[in-house]
Formats: C-alpha cells, structure tokens, sequence
C-alpha cells in the first residue's frame, strides 16, 4: 500500500491519503475475495488518488474483486476502470468498458468536448 516512508509514524500525525490506504491495507489482512469502497478517492490530491486506483487495480490483477463509487475522476482514473457502471438520478444510463463511453453517448446526441 506504499505505506513505507510513515511506518514509524503514529496514525494521528499521518496524512489523509495515507490513512485511506492504511484503512483498506487493515481489510486486505483478512484475505478477502471482494472489496467495496466508496468513494476512495474523495478528498485525495489526482496524484495521490491516481496511485491508490493504481494499486486497487493491481489487486484486482491478483484475483481480488474490486467495486468502487467514483465522482469526478480525472480521465487517467476513468479509463483505467476494467468495467463501468454510470448512474445518473439514481438510474443506470451506461454500463460497459469506459474507452466506449464516448461513441455511445455521442451517438445518442451527447458529444464528449474535445
């Protein structure tokens, strides 16, 4: 979890980013087949929040299946989601590999700006 350079640290003085990897580094301990986590991301720097997908990616290349709520990633988190699900009011409007998102709302009226 790159947690290394805090390891002698009390958890009180470590930063935001470090506490969230250091909350889903304690559940991996128990070896689970999936996790599910809101909102990881919220409240992390794009770089800090582009490592830690990173390394959740990584863990779902180890077999560990991984579902998460995303808002407003940056296009570097989007697209390196496997599957997405997007809801909009509550309602699922696209479900499938982010790289198709934009033809399909482009061709239902919705173009991506360049």
């Amino acid at each position: 979890m790159k947690l290394q350079k805090c390891e002698n640290t009390p958890i009180s003085l470590i930063s935001g980013g470090e506490k969230k990897r250091l909350n889903i580094g304690s559940e991996l301990l128990t070896r689970p087949k999936i996790m599910i986590l809101d909102e990881p991301t919220s409240g992390l720097d794009s770089t800090t929040a582009s490592s830690l997908v990173s390394t959740l990616k990584a863990l779902a290349g180890e077999g560990l299946t991984v579902i998460t709520s995303i808002h407003q990633p940056n296009s570097s988190i989007f697209f390196s989601f496997d599957k997405l699900l997007l809801l909009a009011d509550g309602e699922m409007i696209y479900s499938g590999r982010p790289r198709d998102t934009i033809l399909y709302f482009a061709i239902r009226g919705l173009p991506c700006p360049e």
